[in-house]
């Protein structure tokens, strides 16, 4: 199946790599770009993992811990099918394609990339309450020792987009220990990461997660395993990988012995044998087909694992539950499900807190990032009443809390009966009214809206001569009348608070902690007497006081600064 308006995306995606390269020949001939080039290629690259082709078709997800409802919702979906039960960390794509697999290997895995293979080692160790807790001095020396190992050309399997995603996704737990990281480590490591071999990389960033030689060693072993496929994203497996017994939907595969192995046809062609276990833990996805019929053409369901928190459970437990609670993430940030119904969001109280953060994600990903925008849509976000839920079983119903966190009823999630045969035709009715190949292109056509808008104004608007002087004094005129309501408001203090730069301190205590630039002592009176001398005496040319390291750093920090509180969430609640 092809991607929705795949051809406009790819344009864009195009321009800004253009853009990229733009910056980074510019900078060379323009102090003032090259003060504020790091952030601005940030920006951008965050950009191109926006703009990234969307996934296939529109699809419903099934998101919950309840089995029972799970399978509930799946037979009044698509009769006649059965949904592929297993306790195993990763998402089932049920799909009606006419596209023919090879018959020897007609089962299609789509696989985790190395920087997810990373969030899971971090997913783990944070698991058990590891926070990384990193000085700039520690990150430095850290970086600086594997710089030695920078190869000349980069190695297949990260780049630095990817990395960009994993710093995102890492930014997501929150918390002021990552100050440190956001300044110090994660742009040169965005930088470095692609010119370092695996064991390398794995070394780079073992101290995420505490470096716990288990962990560490998890990841080199699947990151070997990933580059014996040549870096697939998806390879295809014989059918017996779906048994019930010895098939990867079973978390019993995780721990069988690296000599079990299993031949995969790889995207190039080639034929791979690799241990059943590995190829357990880079699935994230599996794709099966329906039987003729069951839903309508280029329409899918898919069966999202949900996770629970484990703290003090052991590793393998813990890196399948950082495994599950990526696997959300993954399914919002590529669009996968325009519609998402839940079965017992949260598996117990405990769960509610990270669970409804994780939902709210999904809902701004997919159905609008506010309220305005989520207002031209009915909402993706379902609890679905079954008879099979908690609630009905007199215990207590953590998915009140979850919901909560999500948002507003109405706005950000909504509800369905599906008790009784003719609930489920109903449930079923709206569904498909809501599953219009429309809809979805409708969110990806603002999507791409809002992202040309930003690249236009906010980030390459500031580096090109106006072509309309009017329009740019009008918003002018129309920040400046903000400013003034704010004033009368009551919070202009608070907004001047907010011009300030916040690393000011951090900055100042570096450079007092730094070498002290070498002073070249000059004579009192400027001048020297060779009393016995015969040249001429040379006039003495006045220089320009050199400018302070400290202050040129402080000027860029703080203009990088300005540039990024239109992106401060915070900062647009002030009222």
């Amino acid at each position: 199946m092809k991607s929705i308006t795949s051809d406009p995306i790819n344009r864009l995606s195009n321009g800004i790599l253009q853009a990229i390269d733009w910056v980074a020949d510019a900078r060379q001939q323009s102090t003032r770009l090259n003060r504020e080039a790091d952030r601005l290629i940030i920006r951008l690259r965050r950009c191109y993992n926006r703009a990234t082709p969307t996934h296939r078709s529109v699809a419903i997800g099934l998101y919950g811990h309840n089995t029972a409802a799970k399978i509930h919702l799946f037979q009044a979906l698509a009769p006649g099918a059965k949904l592929l039960t297993g306790d195993a960390a990763l998402t089932v794509r049920y799909c009606s394609s006419d596209v023919e697999n090879s018959p020897a290997y007609p089962v299609a895995i789509c696989l985790l990339d190395e920087a997810q293979l990373i969030a899971m080692a971090v997913g783990a160790a944070f698991m058990e309450g590891f926070r990384p807790d990193w000085n700039a001095r520690a990150i430095t020396a850290h970086l600086h020792g594997l710089e030695r190992h920078h190869q000349l050309s980069a190695i297949s399997g990260m780049d630095s987009n990817t990395i960009l995603a994993l710093w995102d996704g890492f930014r997501r737990y929150g918390g002021k220990w990552q100050q440190a990281l956001d300044r110090h480590f994660w742009p040169q490591a965005i930088a470095l990461a692609p010119y370092l071999s695996i064991d390398d990389r794995a070394r780079l960033f073992a101290p995420l997660w505490g470096e716990e030689p288990a962990l560490t060693a998890h990841y080199r072993q699947l990151a070997h395993t990933l580059h014996t496929l040549g870096g697939s994203g998806r390879v295809y497996a014989p059918g017996n990988i779906l048994e019930p017994d010895t098939g990867i939907l079973h978390t019993r595969t995780l721990t069988l012995p690296t000599e079990v192995t299993l031949p995969v046809l790889a995207e190039n062609g080639s034929t791979v044998d690799i241990p059943l276990a590995d190829l357990a833990w880079l699935a994230a996805e599996v794709t099966t087909i329906l039987p003729p019929g069951a839903m309508p053409p280029d329409s899918e369901l898919l069966d999202i694992s949900a996770s629970i928190y484990c703290q003090g459970s052991d590793l393998t437990l813990r890196m399948l539950q950082a495994k599950r609670a990526d696997l959300l993430m993954r399914c919002a940030d590529g669009l996968h499900t325009h519609l998402l119904l839940i079965a017992d969001a949260a598996g117990s109280p405990q769960d509610a807190s990270r669970t409804g953060h994780a939902l709210a994600y999904w809902v701004k990903q997919t159905q609008g990032e506010n309220a305005t925008e989520r207002r031209r849509r009915k909402p993706g976000l379902i609890w679905a009443i079954t008879p099979f839920d908690v609630c009905h079983k007199g215990k207590p119903c953590p998915d009140d809390a979850v919901q909560r966190y999500v948002g507003e009823a109405g706005d950000s999630w909504a509800t369905l009966l599906a008790m009784d045969p003719r609930d489920c035709q109903r449930m079923t009715a709206y569904l498909a009214n809501q599953m219009r190949p429309a809809l979805k292109q409708a969110r990806i056509l603002e999507m791409q809206q809002e992202l040309q808008r930003e690249l236009t104004e906010s980030l390459l608007g500031n580096w090109l001569t106006s072509a309309e002087p009017p329009l740019a004094q009008q918003r002018s005129q129309q920040l400046l009348r903000a400013l003034q309501a704010q004033a009368g408001a009551g919070v202009h203090g608070e907004l001047l608070e907010w011009l300030l730069l916040p690393t000011l301190r951090q900055l100042f205590v570096q450079q007092t902690h730094s070498s002290p630039t070498p002073v070249t002592v000059t004579p009192p009176l400027d001048i020297e007497i060779d009393l016995f001398g015969e040249a001429e005496a040379v006039a003495v040319t006045p220089t320009a006081p050199a400018i302070s390291p400290f202050a040129e750093r402080v000027f860029a920090d703080w203009v990088n600064h300005l540039r990024s509180l239109p992106d401060n969430a915070q900062l647009a609640t002030v009222k």
